[in-house]
């Protein structure tokens, strides 16, 4: 920031020339009293290292009476009042002041304490130097650095006869370089000594507070232009301190070679002058900006690392205390102490982390001891963490619950590897990437990790905010690795409907298997890695899970006539919202029933498991009144026995076979009966119901030991005496049970004399594939909504 007025811009040069005899004149600085005229003031200047922090921040450095005295000496006389200098003239687009700042005295407003700044009361009639030093101490900030900030930004300390322009915008605070051509556009509402000696102070400080929100960031590399023009180019500067970092913020351009040769002259056309002149005016006021001696708490640990010349540099800053311990920066590091975790260090990278998490006051903690080396990467311990650093990873650092998780996982040499930044918040709980894995925690359940499969599966069903839920357990290399990682990032991880983990992943059937909030994942080196959810994983775990014959799963659940279907090594499952439950299909009756389009066909979904019943054979399925026939003649457990065979088409109706019966159903009769017996074998022998008896119309009936079969065509008739007779509708005998050598065509016991070709209507062949045989749906004799158990 600076404050460049029309005055100013007039009467540089003769500011610089008297700043130097004011030098001469100085008595208060008497180490420089044999300072050559000569000598450049910029030598010495360190773009990384402007001032010590603990000069900057020493904000009781001096009293009213030194700053007082120091202004008299910088103004011997003041001209306001000579001829063309009278107070209150105008001159330019200003006014010429009252007082110079020596003798200025100003009405105070009270200032409430914040974050930054202590409480300031409020006074009249008090002199400049008075109010440098309250606001110096109520700060923190150095009077003798307010002091420097007025005489570069407007030369109040050294002007003879100032202007209100100059004391408007005293310290240049709210005075960015956005106007013409590069120039100081300042805020109105800023204006007046009092409000720009305390709100400059106080800017300084927040700039400390908050260093992530500016681009000048101290203890890391940072690129600083040369000039407001942006052709001049830019620099890398290691920025050292606070203090440097304030100065770059608050006047954010570095000065060239150009500019420091000239000492207070004029450089080139892409040289800057603020932080020149910041350092030319301390140095010629008050001696170097630097001279900081090690804290006697620390001097053994910085010489065994070499002092000076070591690891750890220069000092930057006294040592300050933090809460219970102290610190002090150094050039190439920072030292802590305190009475539980000793002496401890931060440096490179890990210290530029440490600090953007808060330093001590951060959920590391106090560092403890120096950094190490493991595994080709650094590692700094600290009461409540660990951090680290590879030229991978950058720096990161692990705390809390998720460190337990990571130490016990072997940290950077196990499975886990480096990590990856820090733990960041989701889903009301807690995140952190590793190379080989991503962690979790919630208050719901505990720290857990996902990796491999499941981590890919999981981040791509959007982990913890998914179903799924937060992992509940770490999973572990069992027959053939992690592979529930990559399935896991692949669903979203937490983000998914499987949410967090909540375990480990633990060995299954010679697989692995990994609770999450909302599913579990299981992986198999014959499956891959996949997870069941819902419904399907309430009955998949009823049924034992991979345990049973179901076996692992071989997919995620996919929609399926407005429900769900997944594949299973040994079954199908399926959910629908009109059967409110999950099942699954196996064995024959599977083939089956994909070979009829499963869910798509009349069959609709699958209302329950398949149960042992009367020692089942092979698969086939009953519908419409067939089944309601079946069902009433109680089914499997009948003389019936099981379905032999899907219905199919015959004579306009529907045939089915049944390994003691044959069922037959058409739309003339409205009625499913069953054949069995004797009266089968003669039925089909006659062709059955492609013959002239037709379609049966209704069960056996029984008396007095006779039974009798009515058809559309006549009626079969058996006795034990006689065997199967057809008779006519009026009772008369038609044909009796044909013997062995008839000339009737031959069948054997259960099956139907073929009739000639035109009579038969041949079926659909059935295909193990229901992808395939969309077009193929075995023929009902009645809606599939009409079925009922």
């Amino acid at each position: 920031m600076r404050a460049q007025s029309k005055w100013r811009g007039l009467r540089a040069a003769s500011i610089a020339v008297f700043a130097a005899a004011a030098f001469v004149m100085s008595l208060l600085v008497p180490s420089l009293a044999d300072t050559p005229a000569q000598a450049n003031p910029s030598a010495g200047f360190e773009a990384g290292n402007i001032i010590d922090d603990a000069l900057f921040y020493d904000g009781t450095a001096w009293s009213a009476g030194q700053i007082q005295s120091f202004l008299d000496q910088r103004v011997p006389r003041c001209t306001i009042g000579d001829a063309g200098r009278e107070a209150y003239a105008p001159y330019g687009n200003t006014t010429i002041a009252g007082a110079c700042l020596k003798g200025s005295l100003w009405t105070t407003a009270p200032r409430p304490a914040d974050s930054y700044c202590r409480a300031m009361a409020g006074a009249t009639n008090e002199s400049a130097a008075s109010y440098i030093a309250r606001v110096g101490a109520a700060c923190g900030i150095s009077p003798k650095v307010l002091l420097v900030m007025l005489e570069k930004e407007q030369s109040l300390v050294t002007d003879t006869w100032p202007t209100f322009r100059q004391y408007d915008f005293a310290m240049g605070a709210y005075c960015p370089d956005s106007g013409p051509g590069g120039s100081a556009n300042c805020d109105p509402g800023r204006a007046g000594f009092p409000n720009q000696l305390y709100n400059g102070a106080r800017l300084l400080k927040i700039y400390k507070a908050f260093p992530n929100s500016y681009n000048y960031k101290p203890f890391q590399s940072n690129r600083i232009q040369w000039h407001p023009n942006a052709g001049c180019g830019t620099s890398d500067v290691w920025i050292e301190n606070w203090a440097t970092a304030a100065l770059y913020i608050y006047t954010p351009y570095r000065p060239n070679q150009a500019a420091l040769n000239a000492g207070w002259g004029t450089g080139d056309a892409c040289s800057s002058y603020g932080n020149r002149n910041f350092y030319n005016f301390y140095t010629t006021w008050f001696g170097s900006t630097h001279g900081i001696t090690v804290d006697e708490t620390f001097v053994n640990f910085y010489n065994e690392a070499g002092g000076v010349g070591g690891l750890y540099g220069r000092p930057l800053a006294a040592a300050t205390h933090v809460g219970i311990g102290k610190m002090q920066e150094f050039a190439g590091g920072t030292l802590y102490w305190n009475p539980y975790a000793g002496i401890g260090s931060v440096n490179g990278a890990i210290r530029t982390l440490y600090n953007q998490m808060g330093g001590a006051w951060s959920a590391l903690g106090y560092p403890m001891g120096r950094e190490g080396y493991a595994h080709g990467g650094a590692v700094q311990q600290f009461e409540r963490g660990t951090a680290y650093w590879t030229a991978r990873t950058g720096a990161s650092a692990v705390t809390g619950t998720i460190r337990g998780l990571y130490t016990q996982n072997g940290g950077p040499a196990g499975a886990f590897g480096f990590p990856k930044g820090v733990e960041k918040t989701q889903s009301g709980g807690l995140r952190q990437e590793f190379e080989g894995a991503t962690a979790y925690w919630s208050p719901r359940t505990t720290a857990a990790a996902v990796s491999g499969d499941i981590r890919t599966m999981y981040h791509a069903a959007r982990g913890a905010n998914s179903e799924m839920g937060f992992p509940k357990s770490m999973a572990r290399a069992q027959s053939g690795g992690l592979r529930i990682r990559t399935m896991y990032h692949a669903a979203r991880g937490a983000n998914s409907e499987m949410g967090f983990p909540k375990s480990m992943a633990r060995a299954q059937s010679g697989g692995l298997r990994q609770e999450f909030e909302g599913a579990t994942a299981y992986w198999s080196s014959r499956t891959g890695a996949a997870a069941v959810s819902g419904d399907i994983r309430a009955m998949y775990h009823a049924e034992r899970g991979a345990n049973s014959e179901m076996g692992f799963p071989k997919q995620a659940a996919r929609s399926q006539s407005g429900g769900l279907r997944q594949e299973f090594e040994g079954a199908t499952a399926y959910w629908s919202p009109r059967t409110k439950s999950a099942a699954a299909v196996s064995g024959d009756i599977r083939t089956m029933y994909h070979a009829a389009r499963g869910a798509n066909s009349e069959m609709g979904f699958p209302k329950s498991m398949a149960r042992a019943q009367s020692g089942g054979l092979r698969a086939a399925a009953v519908s419409g009144d067939i089944r309601t026939m079946y069902h009433a003649a109680r089914g499997a457990n009948s003389e019936m026995g099981f379905p032999k065979s899907m219905a199919r088409a015959q004579s306009g109706g529907l045939r089915q076979e049944f390994e003691g019966a044959t069922a037959y159903w058409s739309p003339r009769t409205n009625v499913a009966a069953a054949v069995s017996g004797d009266i089968r074998a003669l039925y089909h022998s006659l062709y059955g119901a492609n013959g002239s008896l037709g379609f049966p119309l209704g069960p056996v009936t029984e008396q007095n030991g006779t039974r009798t079969q009515r058809f559309e065509g006549g009626s079969i008739v058996w006795t034990a005496q006689r065997g199967a007779e057809v008779q006519a509708s009026a009772g008369r005998l038609l044909m009796s049970e044909p013997l062995p050598d008839a000339a009737s065509p031959e069948t054997e016991p259960g099956t139907e004399s073929e009739p000639p070709a035109e009579l038969d209507e041949q079926p659909a062949p059935e295909t193990e594939d229901a992808a395939r045989t969309e077009d193929e749906t075995p023929l009902s004799n009645e809606a599939p909504a009409a079925a009922a158990e």
